[in-house]
């Protein structure tokens, strides 16, 4: 696996990703939290992944450069890895693609709109482990009374991303 390291207006991201069948994919979409730098989530994530870039992971980049400096940009989700990932969460992670930039929701309607009823708990566990933030838009869903709730020890920086998507 390889890695990719940019900055953006969001701080360092790092996404990694590999070859499959000549076919470049990524893996996981890693950002900087108070609690450790996106370098360090790779050393202890990642420890033999190398420095690359391939055409996907230059092009996401740019598109994740833009959003971060506020930019609308469209996402897609042809060129992430979904294997391996539990069925329960590529549905929520399917349906959360579908809420529109600016749009909010809690834990318990996205665990609804992905058809699990009562599975807020799960809805946020998922949020947790999503490897793909920025894409999978896990900062658009919020406590069901209407606070930010967390964002990969990032709250300050759910809140924000939240504001700029309602202002346009």
């Amino acid at each position: 696996m390889k890695v990719h390291l940019f900055d953006t207006d969001c701080g360092a991201v790092a996404i990694i990703w590999n070859s499959k069948k000549g076919r470049s994919k990524i893996k996981k979409i890693m950002i900087s939290s108070p609690n450790a730098t996106v370098e360090q989530r790779i050393v202890v994530d990642f420890p033999d992944v190398v420095p690359g870039a391939c055409q996907e992971s230059k092009q996401l980049s740019e598109k994740i450069k833009k959003y971060c400096g506020g930019s609308h940009v469209e996402f897609a989700l042809d060129d992430l890895d979904l294997g391996g990932i539990p069925e329960f969460r590529v549905r929520v992670y399917r349906k959360l693609f579908e809420t529109k930039r600016g749009e909010t929701l809690s834990y318990g309607e996205l665990a609804a709109l992905a058809g699990y009823y009562g599975a807020a708990r799960a809805v946020g566990t998922a949020m947790k482990n999503n490897p793909f933030p920025f894409i999978i838009p896990c900062h658009r869903v919020i406590k069901a009374d209407g606070s930010y709730g967390k964002f990969f020890g990032a709250e300050e920086l759910k809140k924000r991303l939240i504001e700029e998507e309602k202002r346009g």
